[in-house]
């Protein structure tokens, strides 16, 4: 039987009954998807998929004096707008999920992406995430994008990157 390196201890596969995909309409999410449905069709998995609704990071101050709206209406109208979109995403997802036979859960949240992951990921035992990255010239110290980076240093659920989007 194989062992780790670290402690000597068996290695036992692990189950992946839920992954998570959290999607935020780029084609690294669609791209992600695809792999996560690949993958639940050969483990059995249900697929979760989610989008985070972060209004308040689209709107830098308050509106102008010349505006007909207060700071809040905008707010209102702005996240009422994402969530259509994050619906109309996650229709999407549960459409190609039901072509592939692969059960869907699928949830909208209203707080930062990074957090609405972690805190999903806790809450419905999830065994591994999967999520798009974009492709980026490696020109700083880090190409990673915010959410992904915060993600991968705030878990220990094993994170499935994506960076080519192709169609599964």
């Amino acid at each position: 039987m194989p062992t780790s390196d670290a402690d000597d201890s068996p290695v036992r596969p692990t189950s992946l009954d839920n992954i998570l995909v959290p999607h935020d309409t780029r084609k690294e999410s669609v791209a992600a998807a695809g792999h996560a449905f690949r993958i639940a069709q050969m483990a059995g998995s249900t697929v979760h998929g989610l989008y985070a609704v972060e209004s308040s990071s689209v709107l830098n101050g308050p509106p102008s004096d010349s505006s007909e709206y207060t700071h809040e209406e905008i707010d209102s109208l702005v996240r009422e707008e994402l969530e259509r979109q994050g619906d109309a995403a996650l229709t999407q997802m549960a459409d190609r999920a039901e072509s592939r036979g692969v059960p869907f859960v699928r949830e909208i949240r209203t707080e930062s992406v990074a957090e609405a992951i972690l805190d999903y990921a806790d809450e419905h035992d999830i065994d591994m995430i999967v999520m798009g990255k974009g492709r980026q010239k490696i020109d700083g110290p880090s190409n990673i994008g915010g959410n992904l980076l915060h993600v991968l240093q705030w878990t220990d659920i094993p994170v499935l990157t994506v960076c080519n989007p192709v169609q599964l």
